[in-house]
């Protein structure tokens, strides 16, 4: 197809493809030892007490990591996921505009989502699900880990 043009473009589609990509986050959280991100329900830090699950994180920040296939079978759970939003129009222009020499075809990030590992073990095996999955083809890949990371550069 032709590339896109213009940004009311690519968020139209944006909202379609974000409903997508979470189906398939999903897919490959169960696939693999997957945590995901979830509030603690709690705002006052007060009445904030240690989850004693399997789950870990920082329940000062309110949020928590709970393995993907724990919430699945928890409603009270899957409420409380934090799932990424869709890359702000805001944000979206200011990339056109300082990295990609206004070409609109080159923001690939409008949707995205993120899943959280406990070890190098479960990243590397969501990793290999994620590559031998048929509707994805892997562009790039960003070692985040890597200690020369750079992450003004993105």
């Amino acid at each position: 197809g032709c590339p896109v043009e213009q940004l009311d473009q690519l968020f139209a589609q944006a909202s379609i493809a974000d409903v997508l990509l979470r189906a398939k986050v999903k897919q490959w959280a169960l696939a693999s030892r997957a945590l995901v991100k979830t509030s603690t329900g709690v705002r006052d830090p007060l009445q904030l007490t240690r989850t004693t699950s399997a789950a870990s994180g920082d329940s000062q920040s309110g949020y928590t990591f709970v393995p993907w296939r724990d919430v699945c079978n928890d409603a009270e759970l899957r409420r409380r996921v934090h799932w990424a939003s869709i890359k702000t129009y805001r944000r979206a222009v200011e990339k056109v505009y300082r990295c990609y020499d206004c070409e609109v075809a080159r923001i690939l990030d409008v949707c995205r989502q993120a899943l959280y590992f406990a070890s190098m073990q479960d990243l590397l095996s969501c990793f290999e699900t994620l590559s031998a999955d048929p509707d994805v083809r892997l562009c790039r890949v960003f070692n985040r880990l890597r200690p020369d990371f750079d992450s003004t550069e993105s």
